[in-house]
């Protein structure tokens, strides 16, 4: 006989689950569960592990330590205004415009974190104690516990990657004369020029060179070596 104990504790697992993705139909949920293995055989502790495994790549809760500092790489989708930004365990902040995409990521030193989750506020403290207010929650994920194509590259270096190993990761590059690179399935590129900002977008192949304190260089889709300026910091930014 199962123990009827477990109903409460996997509907609360299912809650949690959910509420870390509010915006799916609870029927799609489902379809998510399937594709992770669950079927009709499925025991009831099984489906509470897919439950746990897909909670914790989308939480219903941002994991922060005591001090408001993230336990991990994550990133945060947030509406009003669209942004995705990705905060690091490390204290680095990538915060992404959605709706004007030719805006360069903006970069910055992070000390602390406001408990959130989806439908909630994102707020974000700098190293200098300012409150910056950064949209509403809509969906949190993992960076790299998720990862498929790039799962098997050192998160510390991409050298060697080739246009269809990146999947659907997204690097950035900060170049000693601040220049940024943003490595997805293009490479779009910003780089000061007088006052502004030029960006420019390209074809690329395989990346050839990228390690901190050495050029990077990369094989255009052409077939040509291009090489840039001296890597400062390189980071997953999605995966």
């Amino acid at each position: 006989m199962h123990d009827p104990t477990r109903i409460p504790r996997v509907l609360d697992r299912l809650r949690d689950t959910w509420e870390g993705q509010p915006d799916l139909p609870l029927a799609t949920l489902f379809g998510i569960l399937a594709n992770r293995g669950a079927g009709w055989g499925t025991t009831d502790a099984e489906l509470e592990q897919l439950l746990i495994d897909e909670s914790t790549s989308h939480p219903s809760d941002l994991p922060l330590t005591k001090q408001g500092r993230c336990t991990g790489d994550f990133l945060v989708e947030t509406a009003s205004p669209d942004h995705r930004v990705t905060l690091t365990a490390g204290g680095d902040v990538v915060a992404r415009s959605m709706g004007d995409r030719d805006r360069q990521p903006s970069v910055w030193a992070y000390g602390s974190v406001r408990p959130t989750g989806p439908g909630r506020m994102l707020v974000v403290r700098d190293t200098e104690g300012i409150e910056h207010r950064m949209g509403v929650v809509t969906l949190i994920s993992r960076v790299a516990g998720n990862a498929t194509a790039v799962e098997a590259v050192d998160e510390t270096t991409i050298e060697g990657t080739r246009r269809h190993e990146i999947g659907n990761a997204v690097w950035l590059l900060i170049l000693e004369d601040q220049s940024r690179i943003l490595l997805t399935q293009r490479l779009h590129v910003w780089q000061l020029n007088g006052r502004s900002v030029k960006k420019t977008t390209h074809a690329w192949e395989q990346v050839v060179r990228c390690r901190v304190g050495e050029h990077f260089a990369y094989v255009s889709a052409g077939g040509e070596r291009v090489v840039l300026g001296v890597v400062d910091k390189l980071l997953l930014l999605e995966s």
